[in-house]
């Protein structure tokens, strides 16, 4: 897995190395990356320790950083980079293999951990569900605000023409009153 990481943050930078060492000092260029490498550039900037004070940190980060990627840069040149990376993924595989046969020979721990994997799944599927559920829930939550919007601004569209209305008929009634006062005088 970090054979493959390594490769593909190697690969798309255009700068090369270069490129990688300033994205790596950027600690807030983490777009378009996935968890897996997400987790390298924490691991990377974790072991660069924890000084008190804030300038030492950062000093110390960025040549830690620097001295990881001229080592990288080392073992490539050597022709070392690829055989590390592929032991390590032997190591990996070996790890992977000795828990299986440990987990073998322990059935009950084995089918501990299957049936939490299994609850684990069925809670994951139910929360999944709820998000549906509660998507869909806003949606209509949206649409019924909106028919009520529609139903106030017509229920006021409403009154407005009665108060027109309203209006009118006093205005049409004070001049018919303005002209019986003007014929009685």
């Amino acid at each position: 897995m970090n054979a493959e990481i390594i490769q593909r943050l190697e690969s798309s930078f255009p700068g090369g190395w270069d490129g990688l060492e300033a994205w790596i000092l950027d600690p807030y260029n983490t777009d378009n990356l996935s968890d897996d490498e997400r987790r390298l550039v924490s691991n990377i900037r974790y072991l660069s320790g924890f000084p008190p004070d804030k300038l030492a940190k950062e000093e110390s980060w960025h040549q830690i950083a620097l001295a990881a990627i001229g080592e990288i840069r080392r073992l490539r040149e050597m022709g070392l980079l690829t055989s590390l990376l592929e032991r390590e993924e032997v190591l990996r595989r070996q790890r992977e293999k000795d828990r299986a046969e440990w987990l073998a020979q322990r059935p009950e721990q084995e089918a501990a951990i299957k049936q939490d994997k299994a609850e684990q799944e069925i809670w994951q599927n139910r929360i999944n569900e709820i998000r549906a559920e509660t998507k869909a829930l806003h949606k209509k939550l949206e649409a019924a605000r909106e028919k009520l919007r529609l139903a106030s601004l017509k229920e006021r569209a409403r009154n407005m023409e009665i108060d027109r209305d309203m209006l009118s008929e006093t205005v049409k009634a004070l001049e018919m009153s303005n002209d019986l006062d003007e014929d009685d005088a």
